[in-house]
């Protein structure tokens, strides 16, 4: 074996033995263990009103949400150096000296690879119009003003998620209809996608409005991918805690969780002038008609379109 190799050995056991596993396969220098993956639908479901964004989650949710979640055996993926090779016999003949039941003990030899650069493969343009689409910066092309470019590896909205896509696809409507945007309000802007597009494709004047600082520095990093010099008169970028509903907007994006449109619904309508459009999104499709309903009373409500589990609704103020 070369330098340029893993091992992964893959076992199933339940979650209770994952403690000990673990122990063990850091006193054999393991590189990292997975063992799930998040289902957002479930978790959002485990954590109903709770699932707001920003700040940091608690230990007792996080561990409420693994009880959850954890209700079968688990598939687990231990990944060592190729060093480890002479000792895969000694691993397993711990994992019975300690009486720790387990099956399928798969154990594989695999090439390193340049995660970075396998990560970016994986990550295409999301096209909307021919007007609109998103592209990561690596692929940016200098003569064009229609693309949005953002750097899809911070955490705060990549464009590849469905909800971003449906406020998107909203967005593009509106302009093709020819729908005054003159103001926008990206409230929750996160890594400022809607933000951005709104000013490249209707020369629009934006408020990026976003309850955590390291979503705001994303956001602001991503501008810069776009535009070299001040990229137009008036747009801004505030904290939650700092923004007040001072104005009208003729459309207000509010790509955010169930939980958090409640909480926000007085200042979302507030911020919505008479005619203009409010685009609600970052929602599962079963809490659709219970988001439509909270504005029902100033809003008309134009369409819902969906994609996978999640849909995004479009509304006007009456």
């Amino acid at each position: 074996m070369s330098d340029n190799q893993y091992v992964r050995i893959e076992m199933t056991t339940s979650k209770d033995n994952l403690d000990q596993i673990g122990h063990i396969a850091q006193e054999f220098s393991c590189l990292g263990i997975e063992f799930f993956n998040i289902d957002e639908s479930k978790v959002d479901e485990i954590l109903g009103d709770r699932a707001f964004s920003g700040g940091d989650i608690s230990l007792e949710v996080l561990n409420e949400v693994e009880d959850k979640l954890f209700t079968n055996d688990v598939k687990l993926k231990i990944y060592f150096s190729h060093s480890i090779v002479p000792q895969i016999k000694v691993i397993e003949e711990v994992l019975s000296a300690n009486d720790i039941p387990y099956s399928d003990f798969i154990v594989s030899i695999k090439e390193t690879e340049d995660w970075n650069k396998l990560w970016r493969s994986f990550y295409r343009p999301i096209y909307i119009s021919d007007e609109l689409s998103v592209v990561p910066s690596w692929l940016k092309n200098e003569n064009s003003h229609k693309d949005i470019y953002i750097y899809p590896g911070m955490g705060f909205g990549t464009g590849t998620h469905e909800t971003t896509e449906l406020c998107l696809r909203f967005f593009d409507r509106l302009c093709q209809e020819k729908v005054s945007l003159g103001e926008i309000l990206d409230f929750g802007c996160g890594s400022g996608i809607l933000g951005i597009g709104a000013i490249k494709k209707s020369q629009s004047r934006v408020d990026f409005v976003d309850i955590d600082p390291a979503a705001l520095d994303n956001c602001l990093y991503n501008i810069n991918l776009n535009w070299d010099d001040q990229f137009t008169q008036g747009s801004q970028l505030l904290l939650r805690s700092r923004f007040v509903v001072s104005r009208e907007y003729d459309l207000v994006f509010a790509n955010i969780l169930e939980p958090v449109i409640i909480h926000e619904a007085d200042s979302l309508r507030k911020a919505v002038k008479k005619s203009g459009y409010l685009v609600l999104s970052g929602l599962l499709i079963e809490q659709g008609d219970t988001i439509k309903n909270h504005f029902q009373d100033q809003f008309d409500h134009i369409e819902t379109i969906k994609k996978n589990d999640w849909c995004a609704i479009l509304l006007r103020k009456k």
